[in-house]
């Protein structure tokens, strides 16, 4: 399980947008996903920093990391 204290925010502006175009980031260093996400899209590889944090939009905002 994920340390809630360590993972990234994102407004909410920027998750509205990544709904309508199949957008995720991730939550581990805080950039958009460079392809298509699903909605429930947990754990994919980042291209940015190789790790396991990719999530879709969607899931970010059930996760409550949204401001």
């Amino acid at each position: 399980m994920m340390d809630q204290a360590t993972l990234q925010r994102f407004p909410l502006s920027d998750i509205e947008t990544a709904m309508f175009e199949d957008g995720g980031f991730c939550i581990l260093c805080g950039e958009p996903s460079d392809d298509a996400v699903e909605s429930d899209a947990r754990g994919y590889r980042c291209g940015v920093c190789g790790k396991p944090g990719v999530h879709g939009a969607e899931e970010i905002l059930m996760m409550d990391l949204v401001d």
